[in-house]
């Protein structure tokens, strides 16, 4: 079965035990993806490193959560360790999920610390976290005076100050985010909450089918 492909990649899962899942780079990334397995980040050029390291890693991963039960959702977590409740943040891109997650974290008397960004996981009511940093753009950490010594990737920085919670956490509230002129929170129902979902799902095409 191909899980993707596209000019760069094909991902196959093959049926047995154990299941398996064999990734074909295609020759334009062959030399990338072998700098990247020896030498890391700087082993590749920036623009190409988070695309290689999504199709080649990520998304086998995530599809095999998913087989395992696990619901993957595009946005930002994090935990309040005061309250022991978790909020997740979802929206389509550009819409301040990293920036109010960056700006709940920063904010210490609340003791919110950081469960996961972009890749948020989600079985049995629980919010699992997801081993990749939060990134983002100067503009961002200008506002919120971070300072990061790190290069940016496609734009964005990688952002090394929080504090990382490494369980799953039981999820307490959902947000769905969006940009408009006013700061508002609006409850909506659950039918209208999974058609925003589906549709932030859609339109992003973040996780293969």
């Amino acid at each position: 079965q191909i899980l993707y492909k596209d000019r760069g990649f094909t991902v196959h899962a093959e049926q047995g035990n154990p299941f398996r899942i064999t990734v074909h780079v295609h020759k334009e990334f062959a030399r990338d993806v072998y700098h990247i397995l020896r030498y890391g980040m700087q082993g590749a050029k920036q623009g190409k490193y988070l695309e290689i390291v999504r199709k080649s890693l990520y998304l086998p991963v995530l599809y095999l959560l998913e087989k395992r039960g696990y619901t993957l959702l595009h946005g930002s977590a994090v935990v309040n360790a005061q309250s022991d409740k978790a909020y997740i943040f979802l929206g389509a891109n550009y819409v301040g999920k990293t920036t109010t997650v960056l700006q709940l974290i920063l904010c210490k008397e609340k003791d919110f610390g950081f469960l996961s960004d972009n890749y948020i996981l989600v079985k049995d009511g629980k919010i699992y976290p997801f081993p990749n940093e939060i990134r983002a753009k100067k503009d961002v950490l200008d506002m919120l005076a971070i300072q990061t010594k790190k290069d940016a990737v496609s734009e964005k920085y990688f952002v090394g100050l929080v504090r990382k919670i490494l369980k799953p956490w039981p999820l307490s509230k959902t947000f769905f985010m969006q940009l408009g002129p006013n700061v508002e929170i609006n409850p909506i129902d659950q039918t209208a909450a999974l058609n925003r979902l589906n549709a932030c799902h859609n339109y992003l095409g973040e996780f293969p089918e």
